[in-house]
């Protein structure tokens, strides 16, 4: 009996261990998630499943003259189970180290920063009341060439947005096309 015991305790520790693992490994990540990190996670959560099964399964078949360890280790699988560790979902598709929310801030902010340049222009023009000199020629040429920097600028950014943030990056878009 004491060599079922001995099985049973090793395969807890192993649960265990595994579960610790994968404590570590989500701990390892940062809060930052890709698809690559997301399969890795998965298949550390999917062996510790299988070291709880293979350890429940252990336990379980403990005779009842072993009940004392039984119910020790009993008591620290339930431990490995609750509360579950639930593997973070992706929020990183495009794997650049940034979150995608964050990705979606910078591409709105650029969005913002052109929408205004281009009202700069617009109201330096109207400023002008239709009477352009060379002087006020250069100064609205320098202010188109900031819209288009602008406007390039946040292009690139909608256009790197992950397909996770699809909604937000058509949005986004239809404001440039604006």
């Amino acid at each position: 009996d004491s060599t079922d015991v001995a099985a049973a305790t090793a395969a807890v520790v192993a649960a265990e261990e595994a579960e610790q693992d994968l404590i570590a490994a989500i701990a390892g990540k940062g809060g930052i998630i890709n698809p690559a990190d997301k399969a890795e996670l998965d298949a550390l959560k999917a062996a510790v499943d299988t070291a709880k099964g293979t350890a429940q399964g252990l336990v379980d078949a403990l005779p009842s003259t072993e009940q004392t360890a039984k119910d020790a280790l009993d008591a620290r699988l339930d431990a490995l189970t609750d509360p579950v560790i639930t593997v973070p979902a992706v929020n990183d598709a495009d794997s650049n180290g940034v979150l995608d929310s964050t990705d979606v801030a910078a591409a709105t902010a650029a969005v913002v920063a052109a929408e205004e340049a281009e009202q700069d222009l617009i109201a330096a023009i109207a400023g002008k009341g239709g009477i352009i000199n060379p002087a006020d020629k250069a100064e609205l040429d320098a202010l188109k060439a900031a819209v288009d920097t602008a406007k390039g600028t946040a292009q690139g950014l909608v256009d790197a947005l992950p397909s996770t943030e699809q909604t937000a990056k058509d949005a986004l878009d239809a404001r440039l096309d604006a």
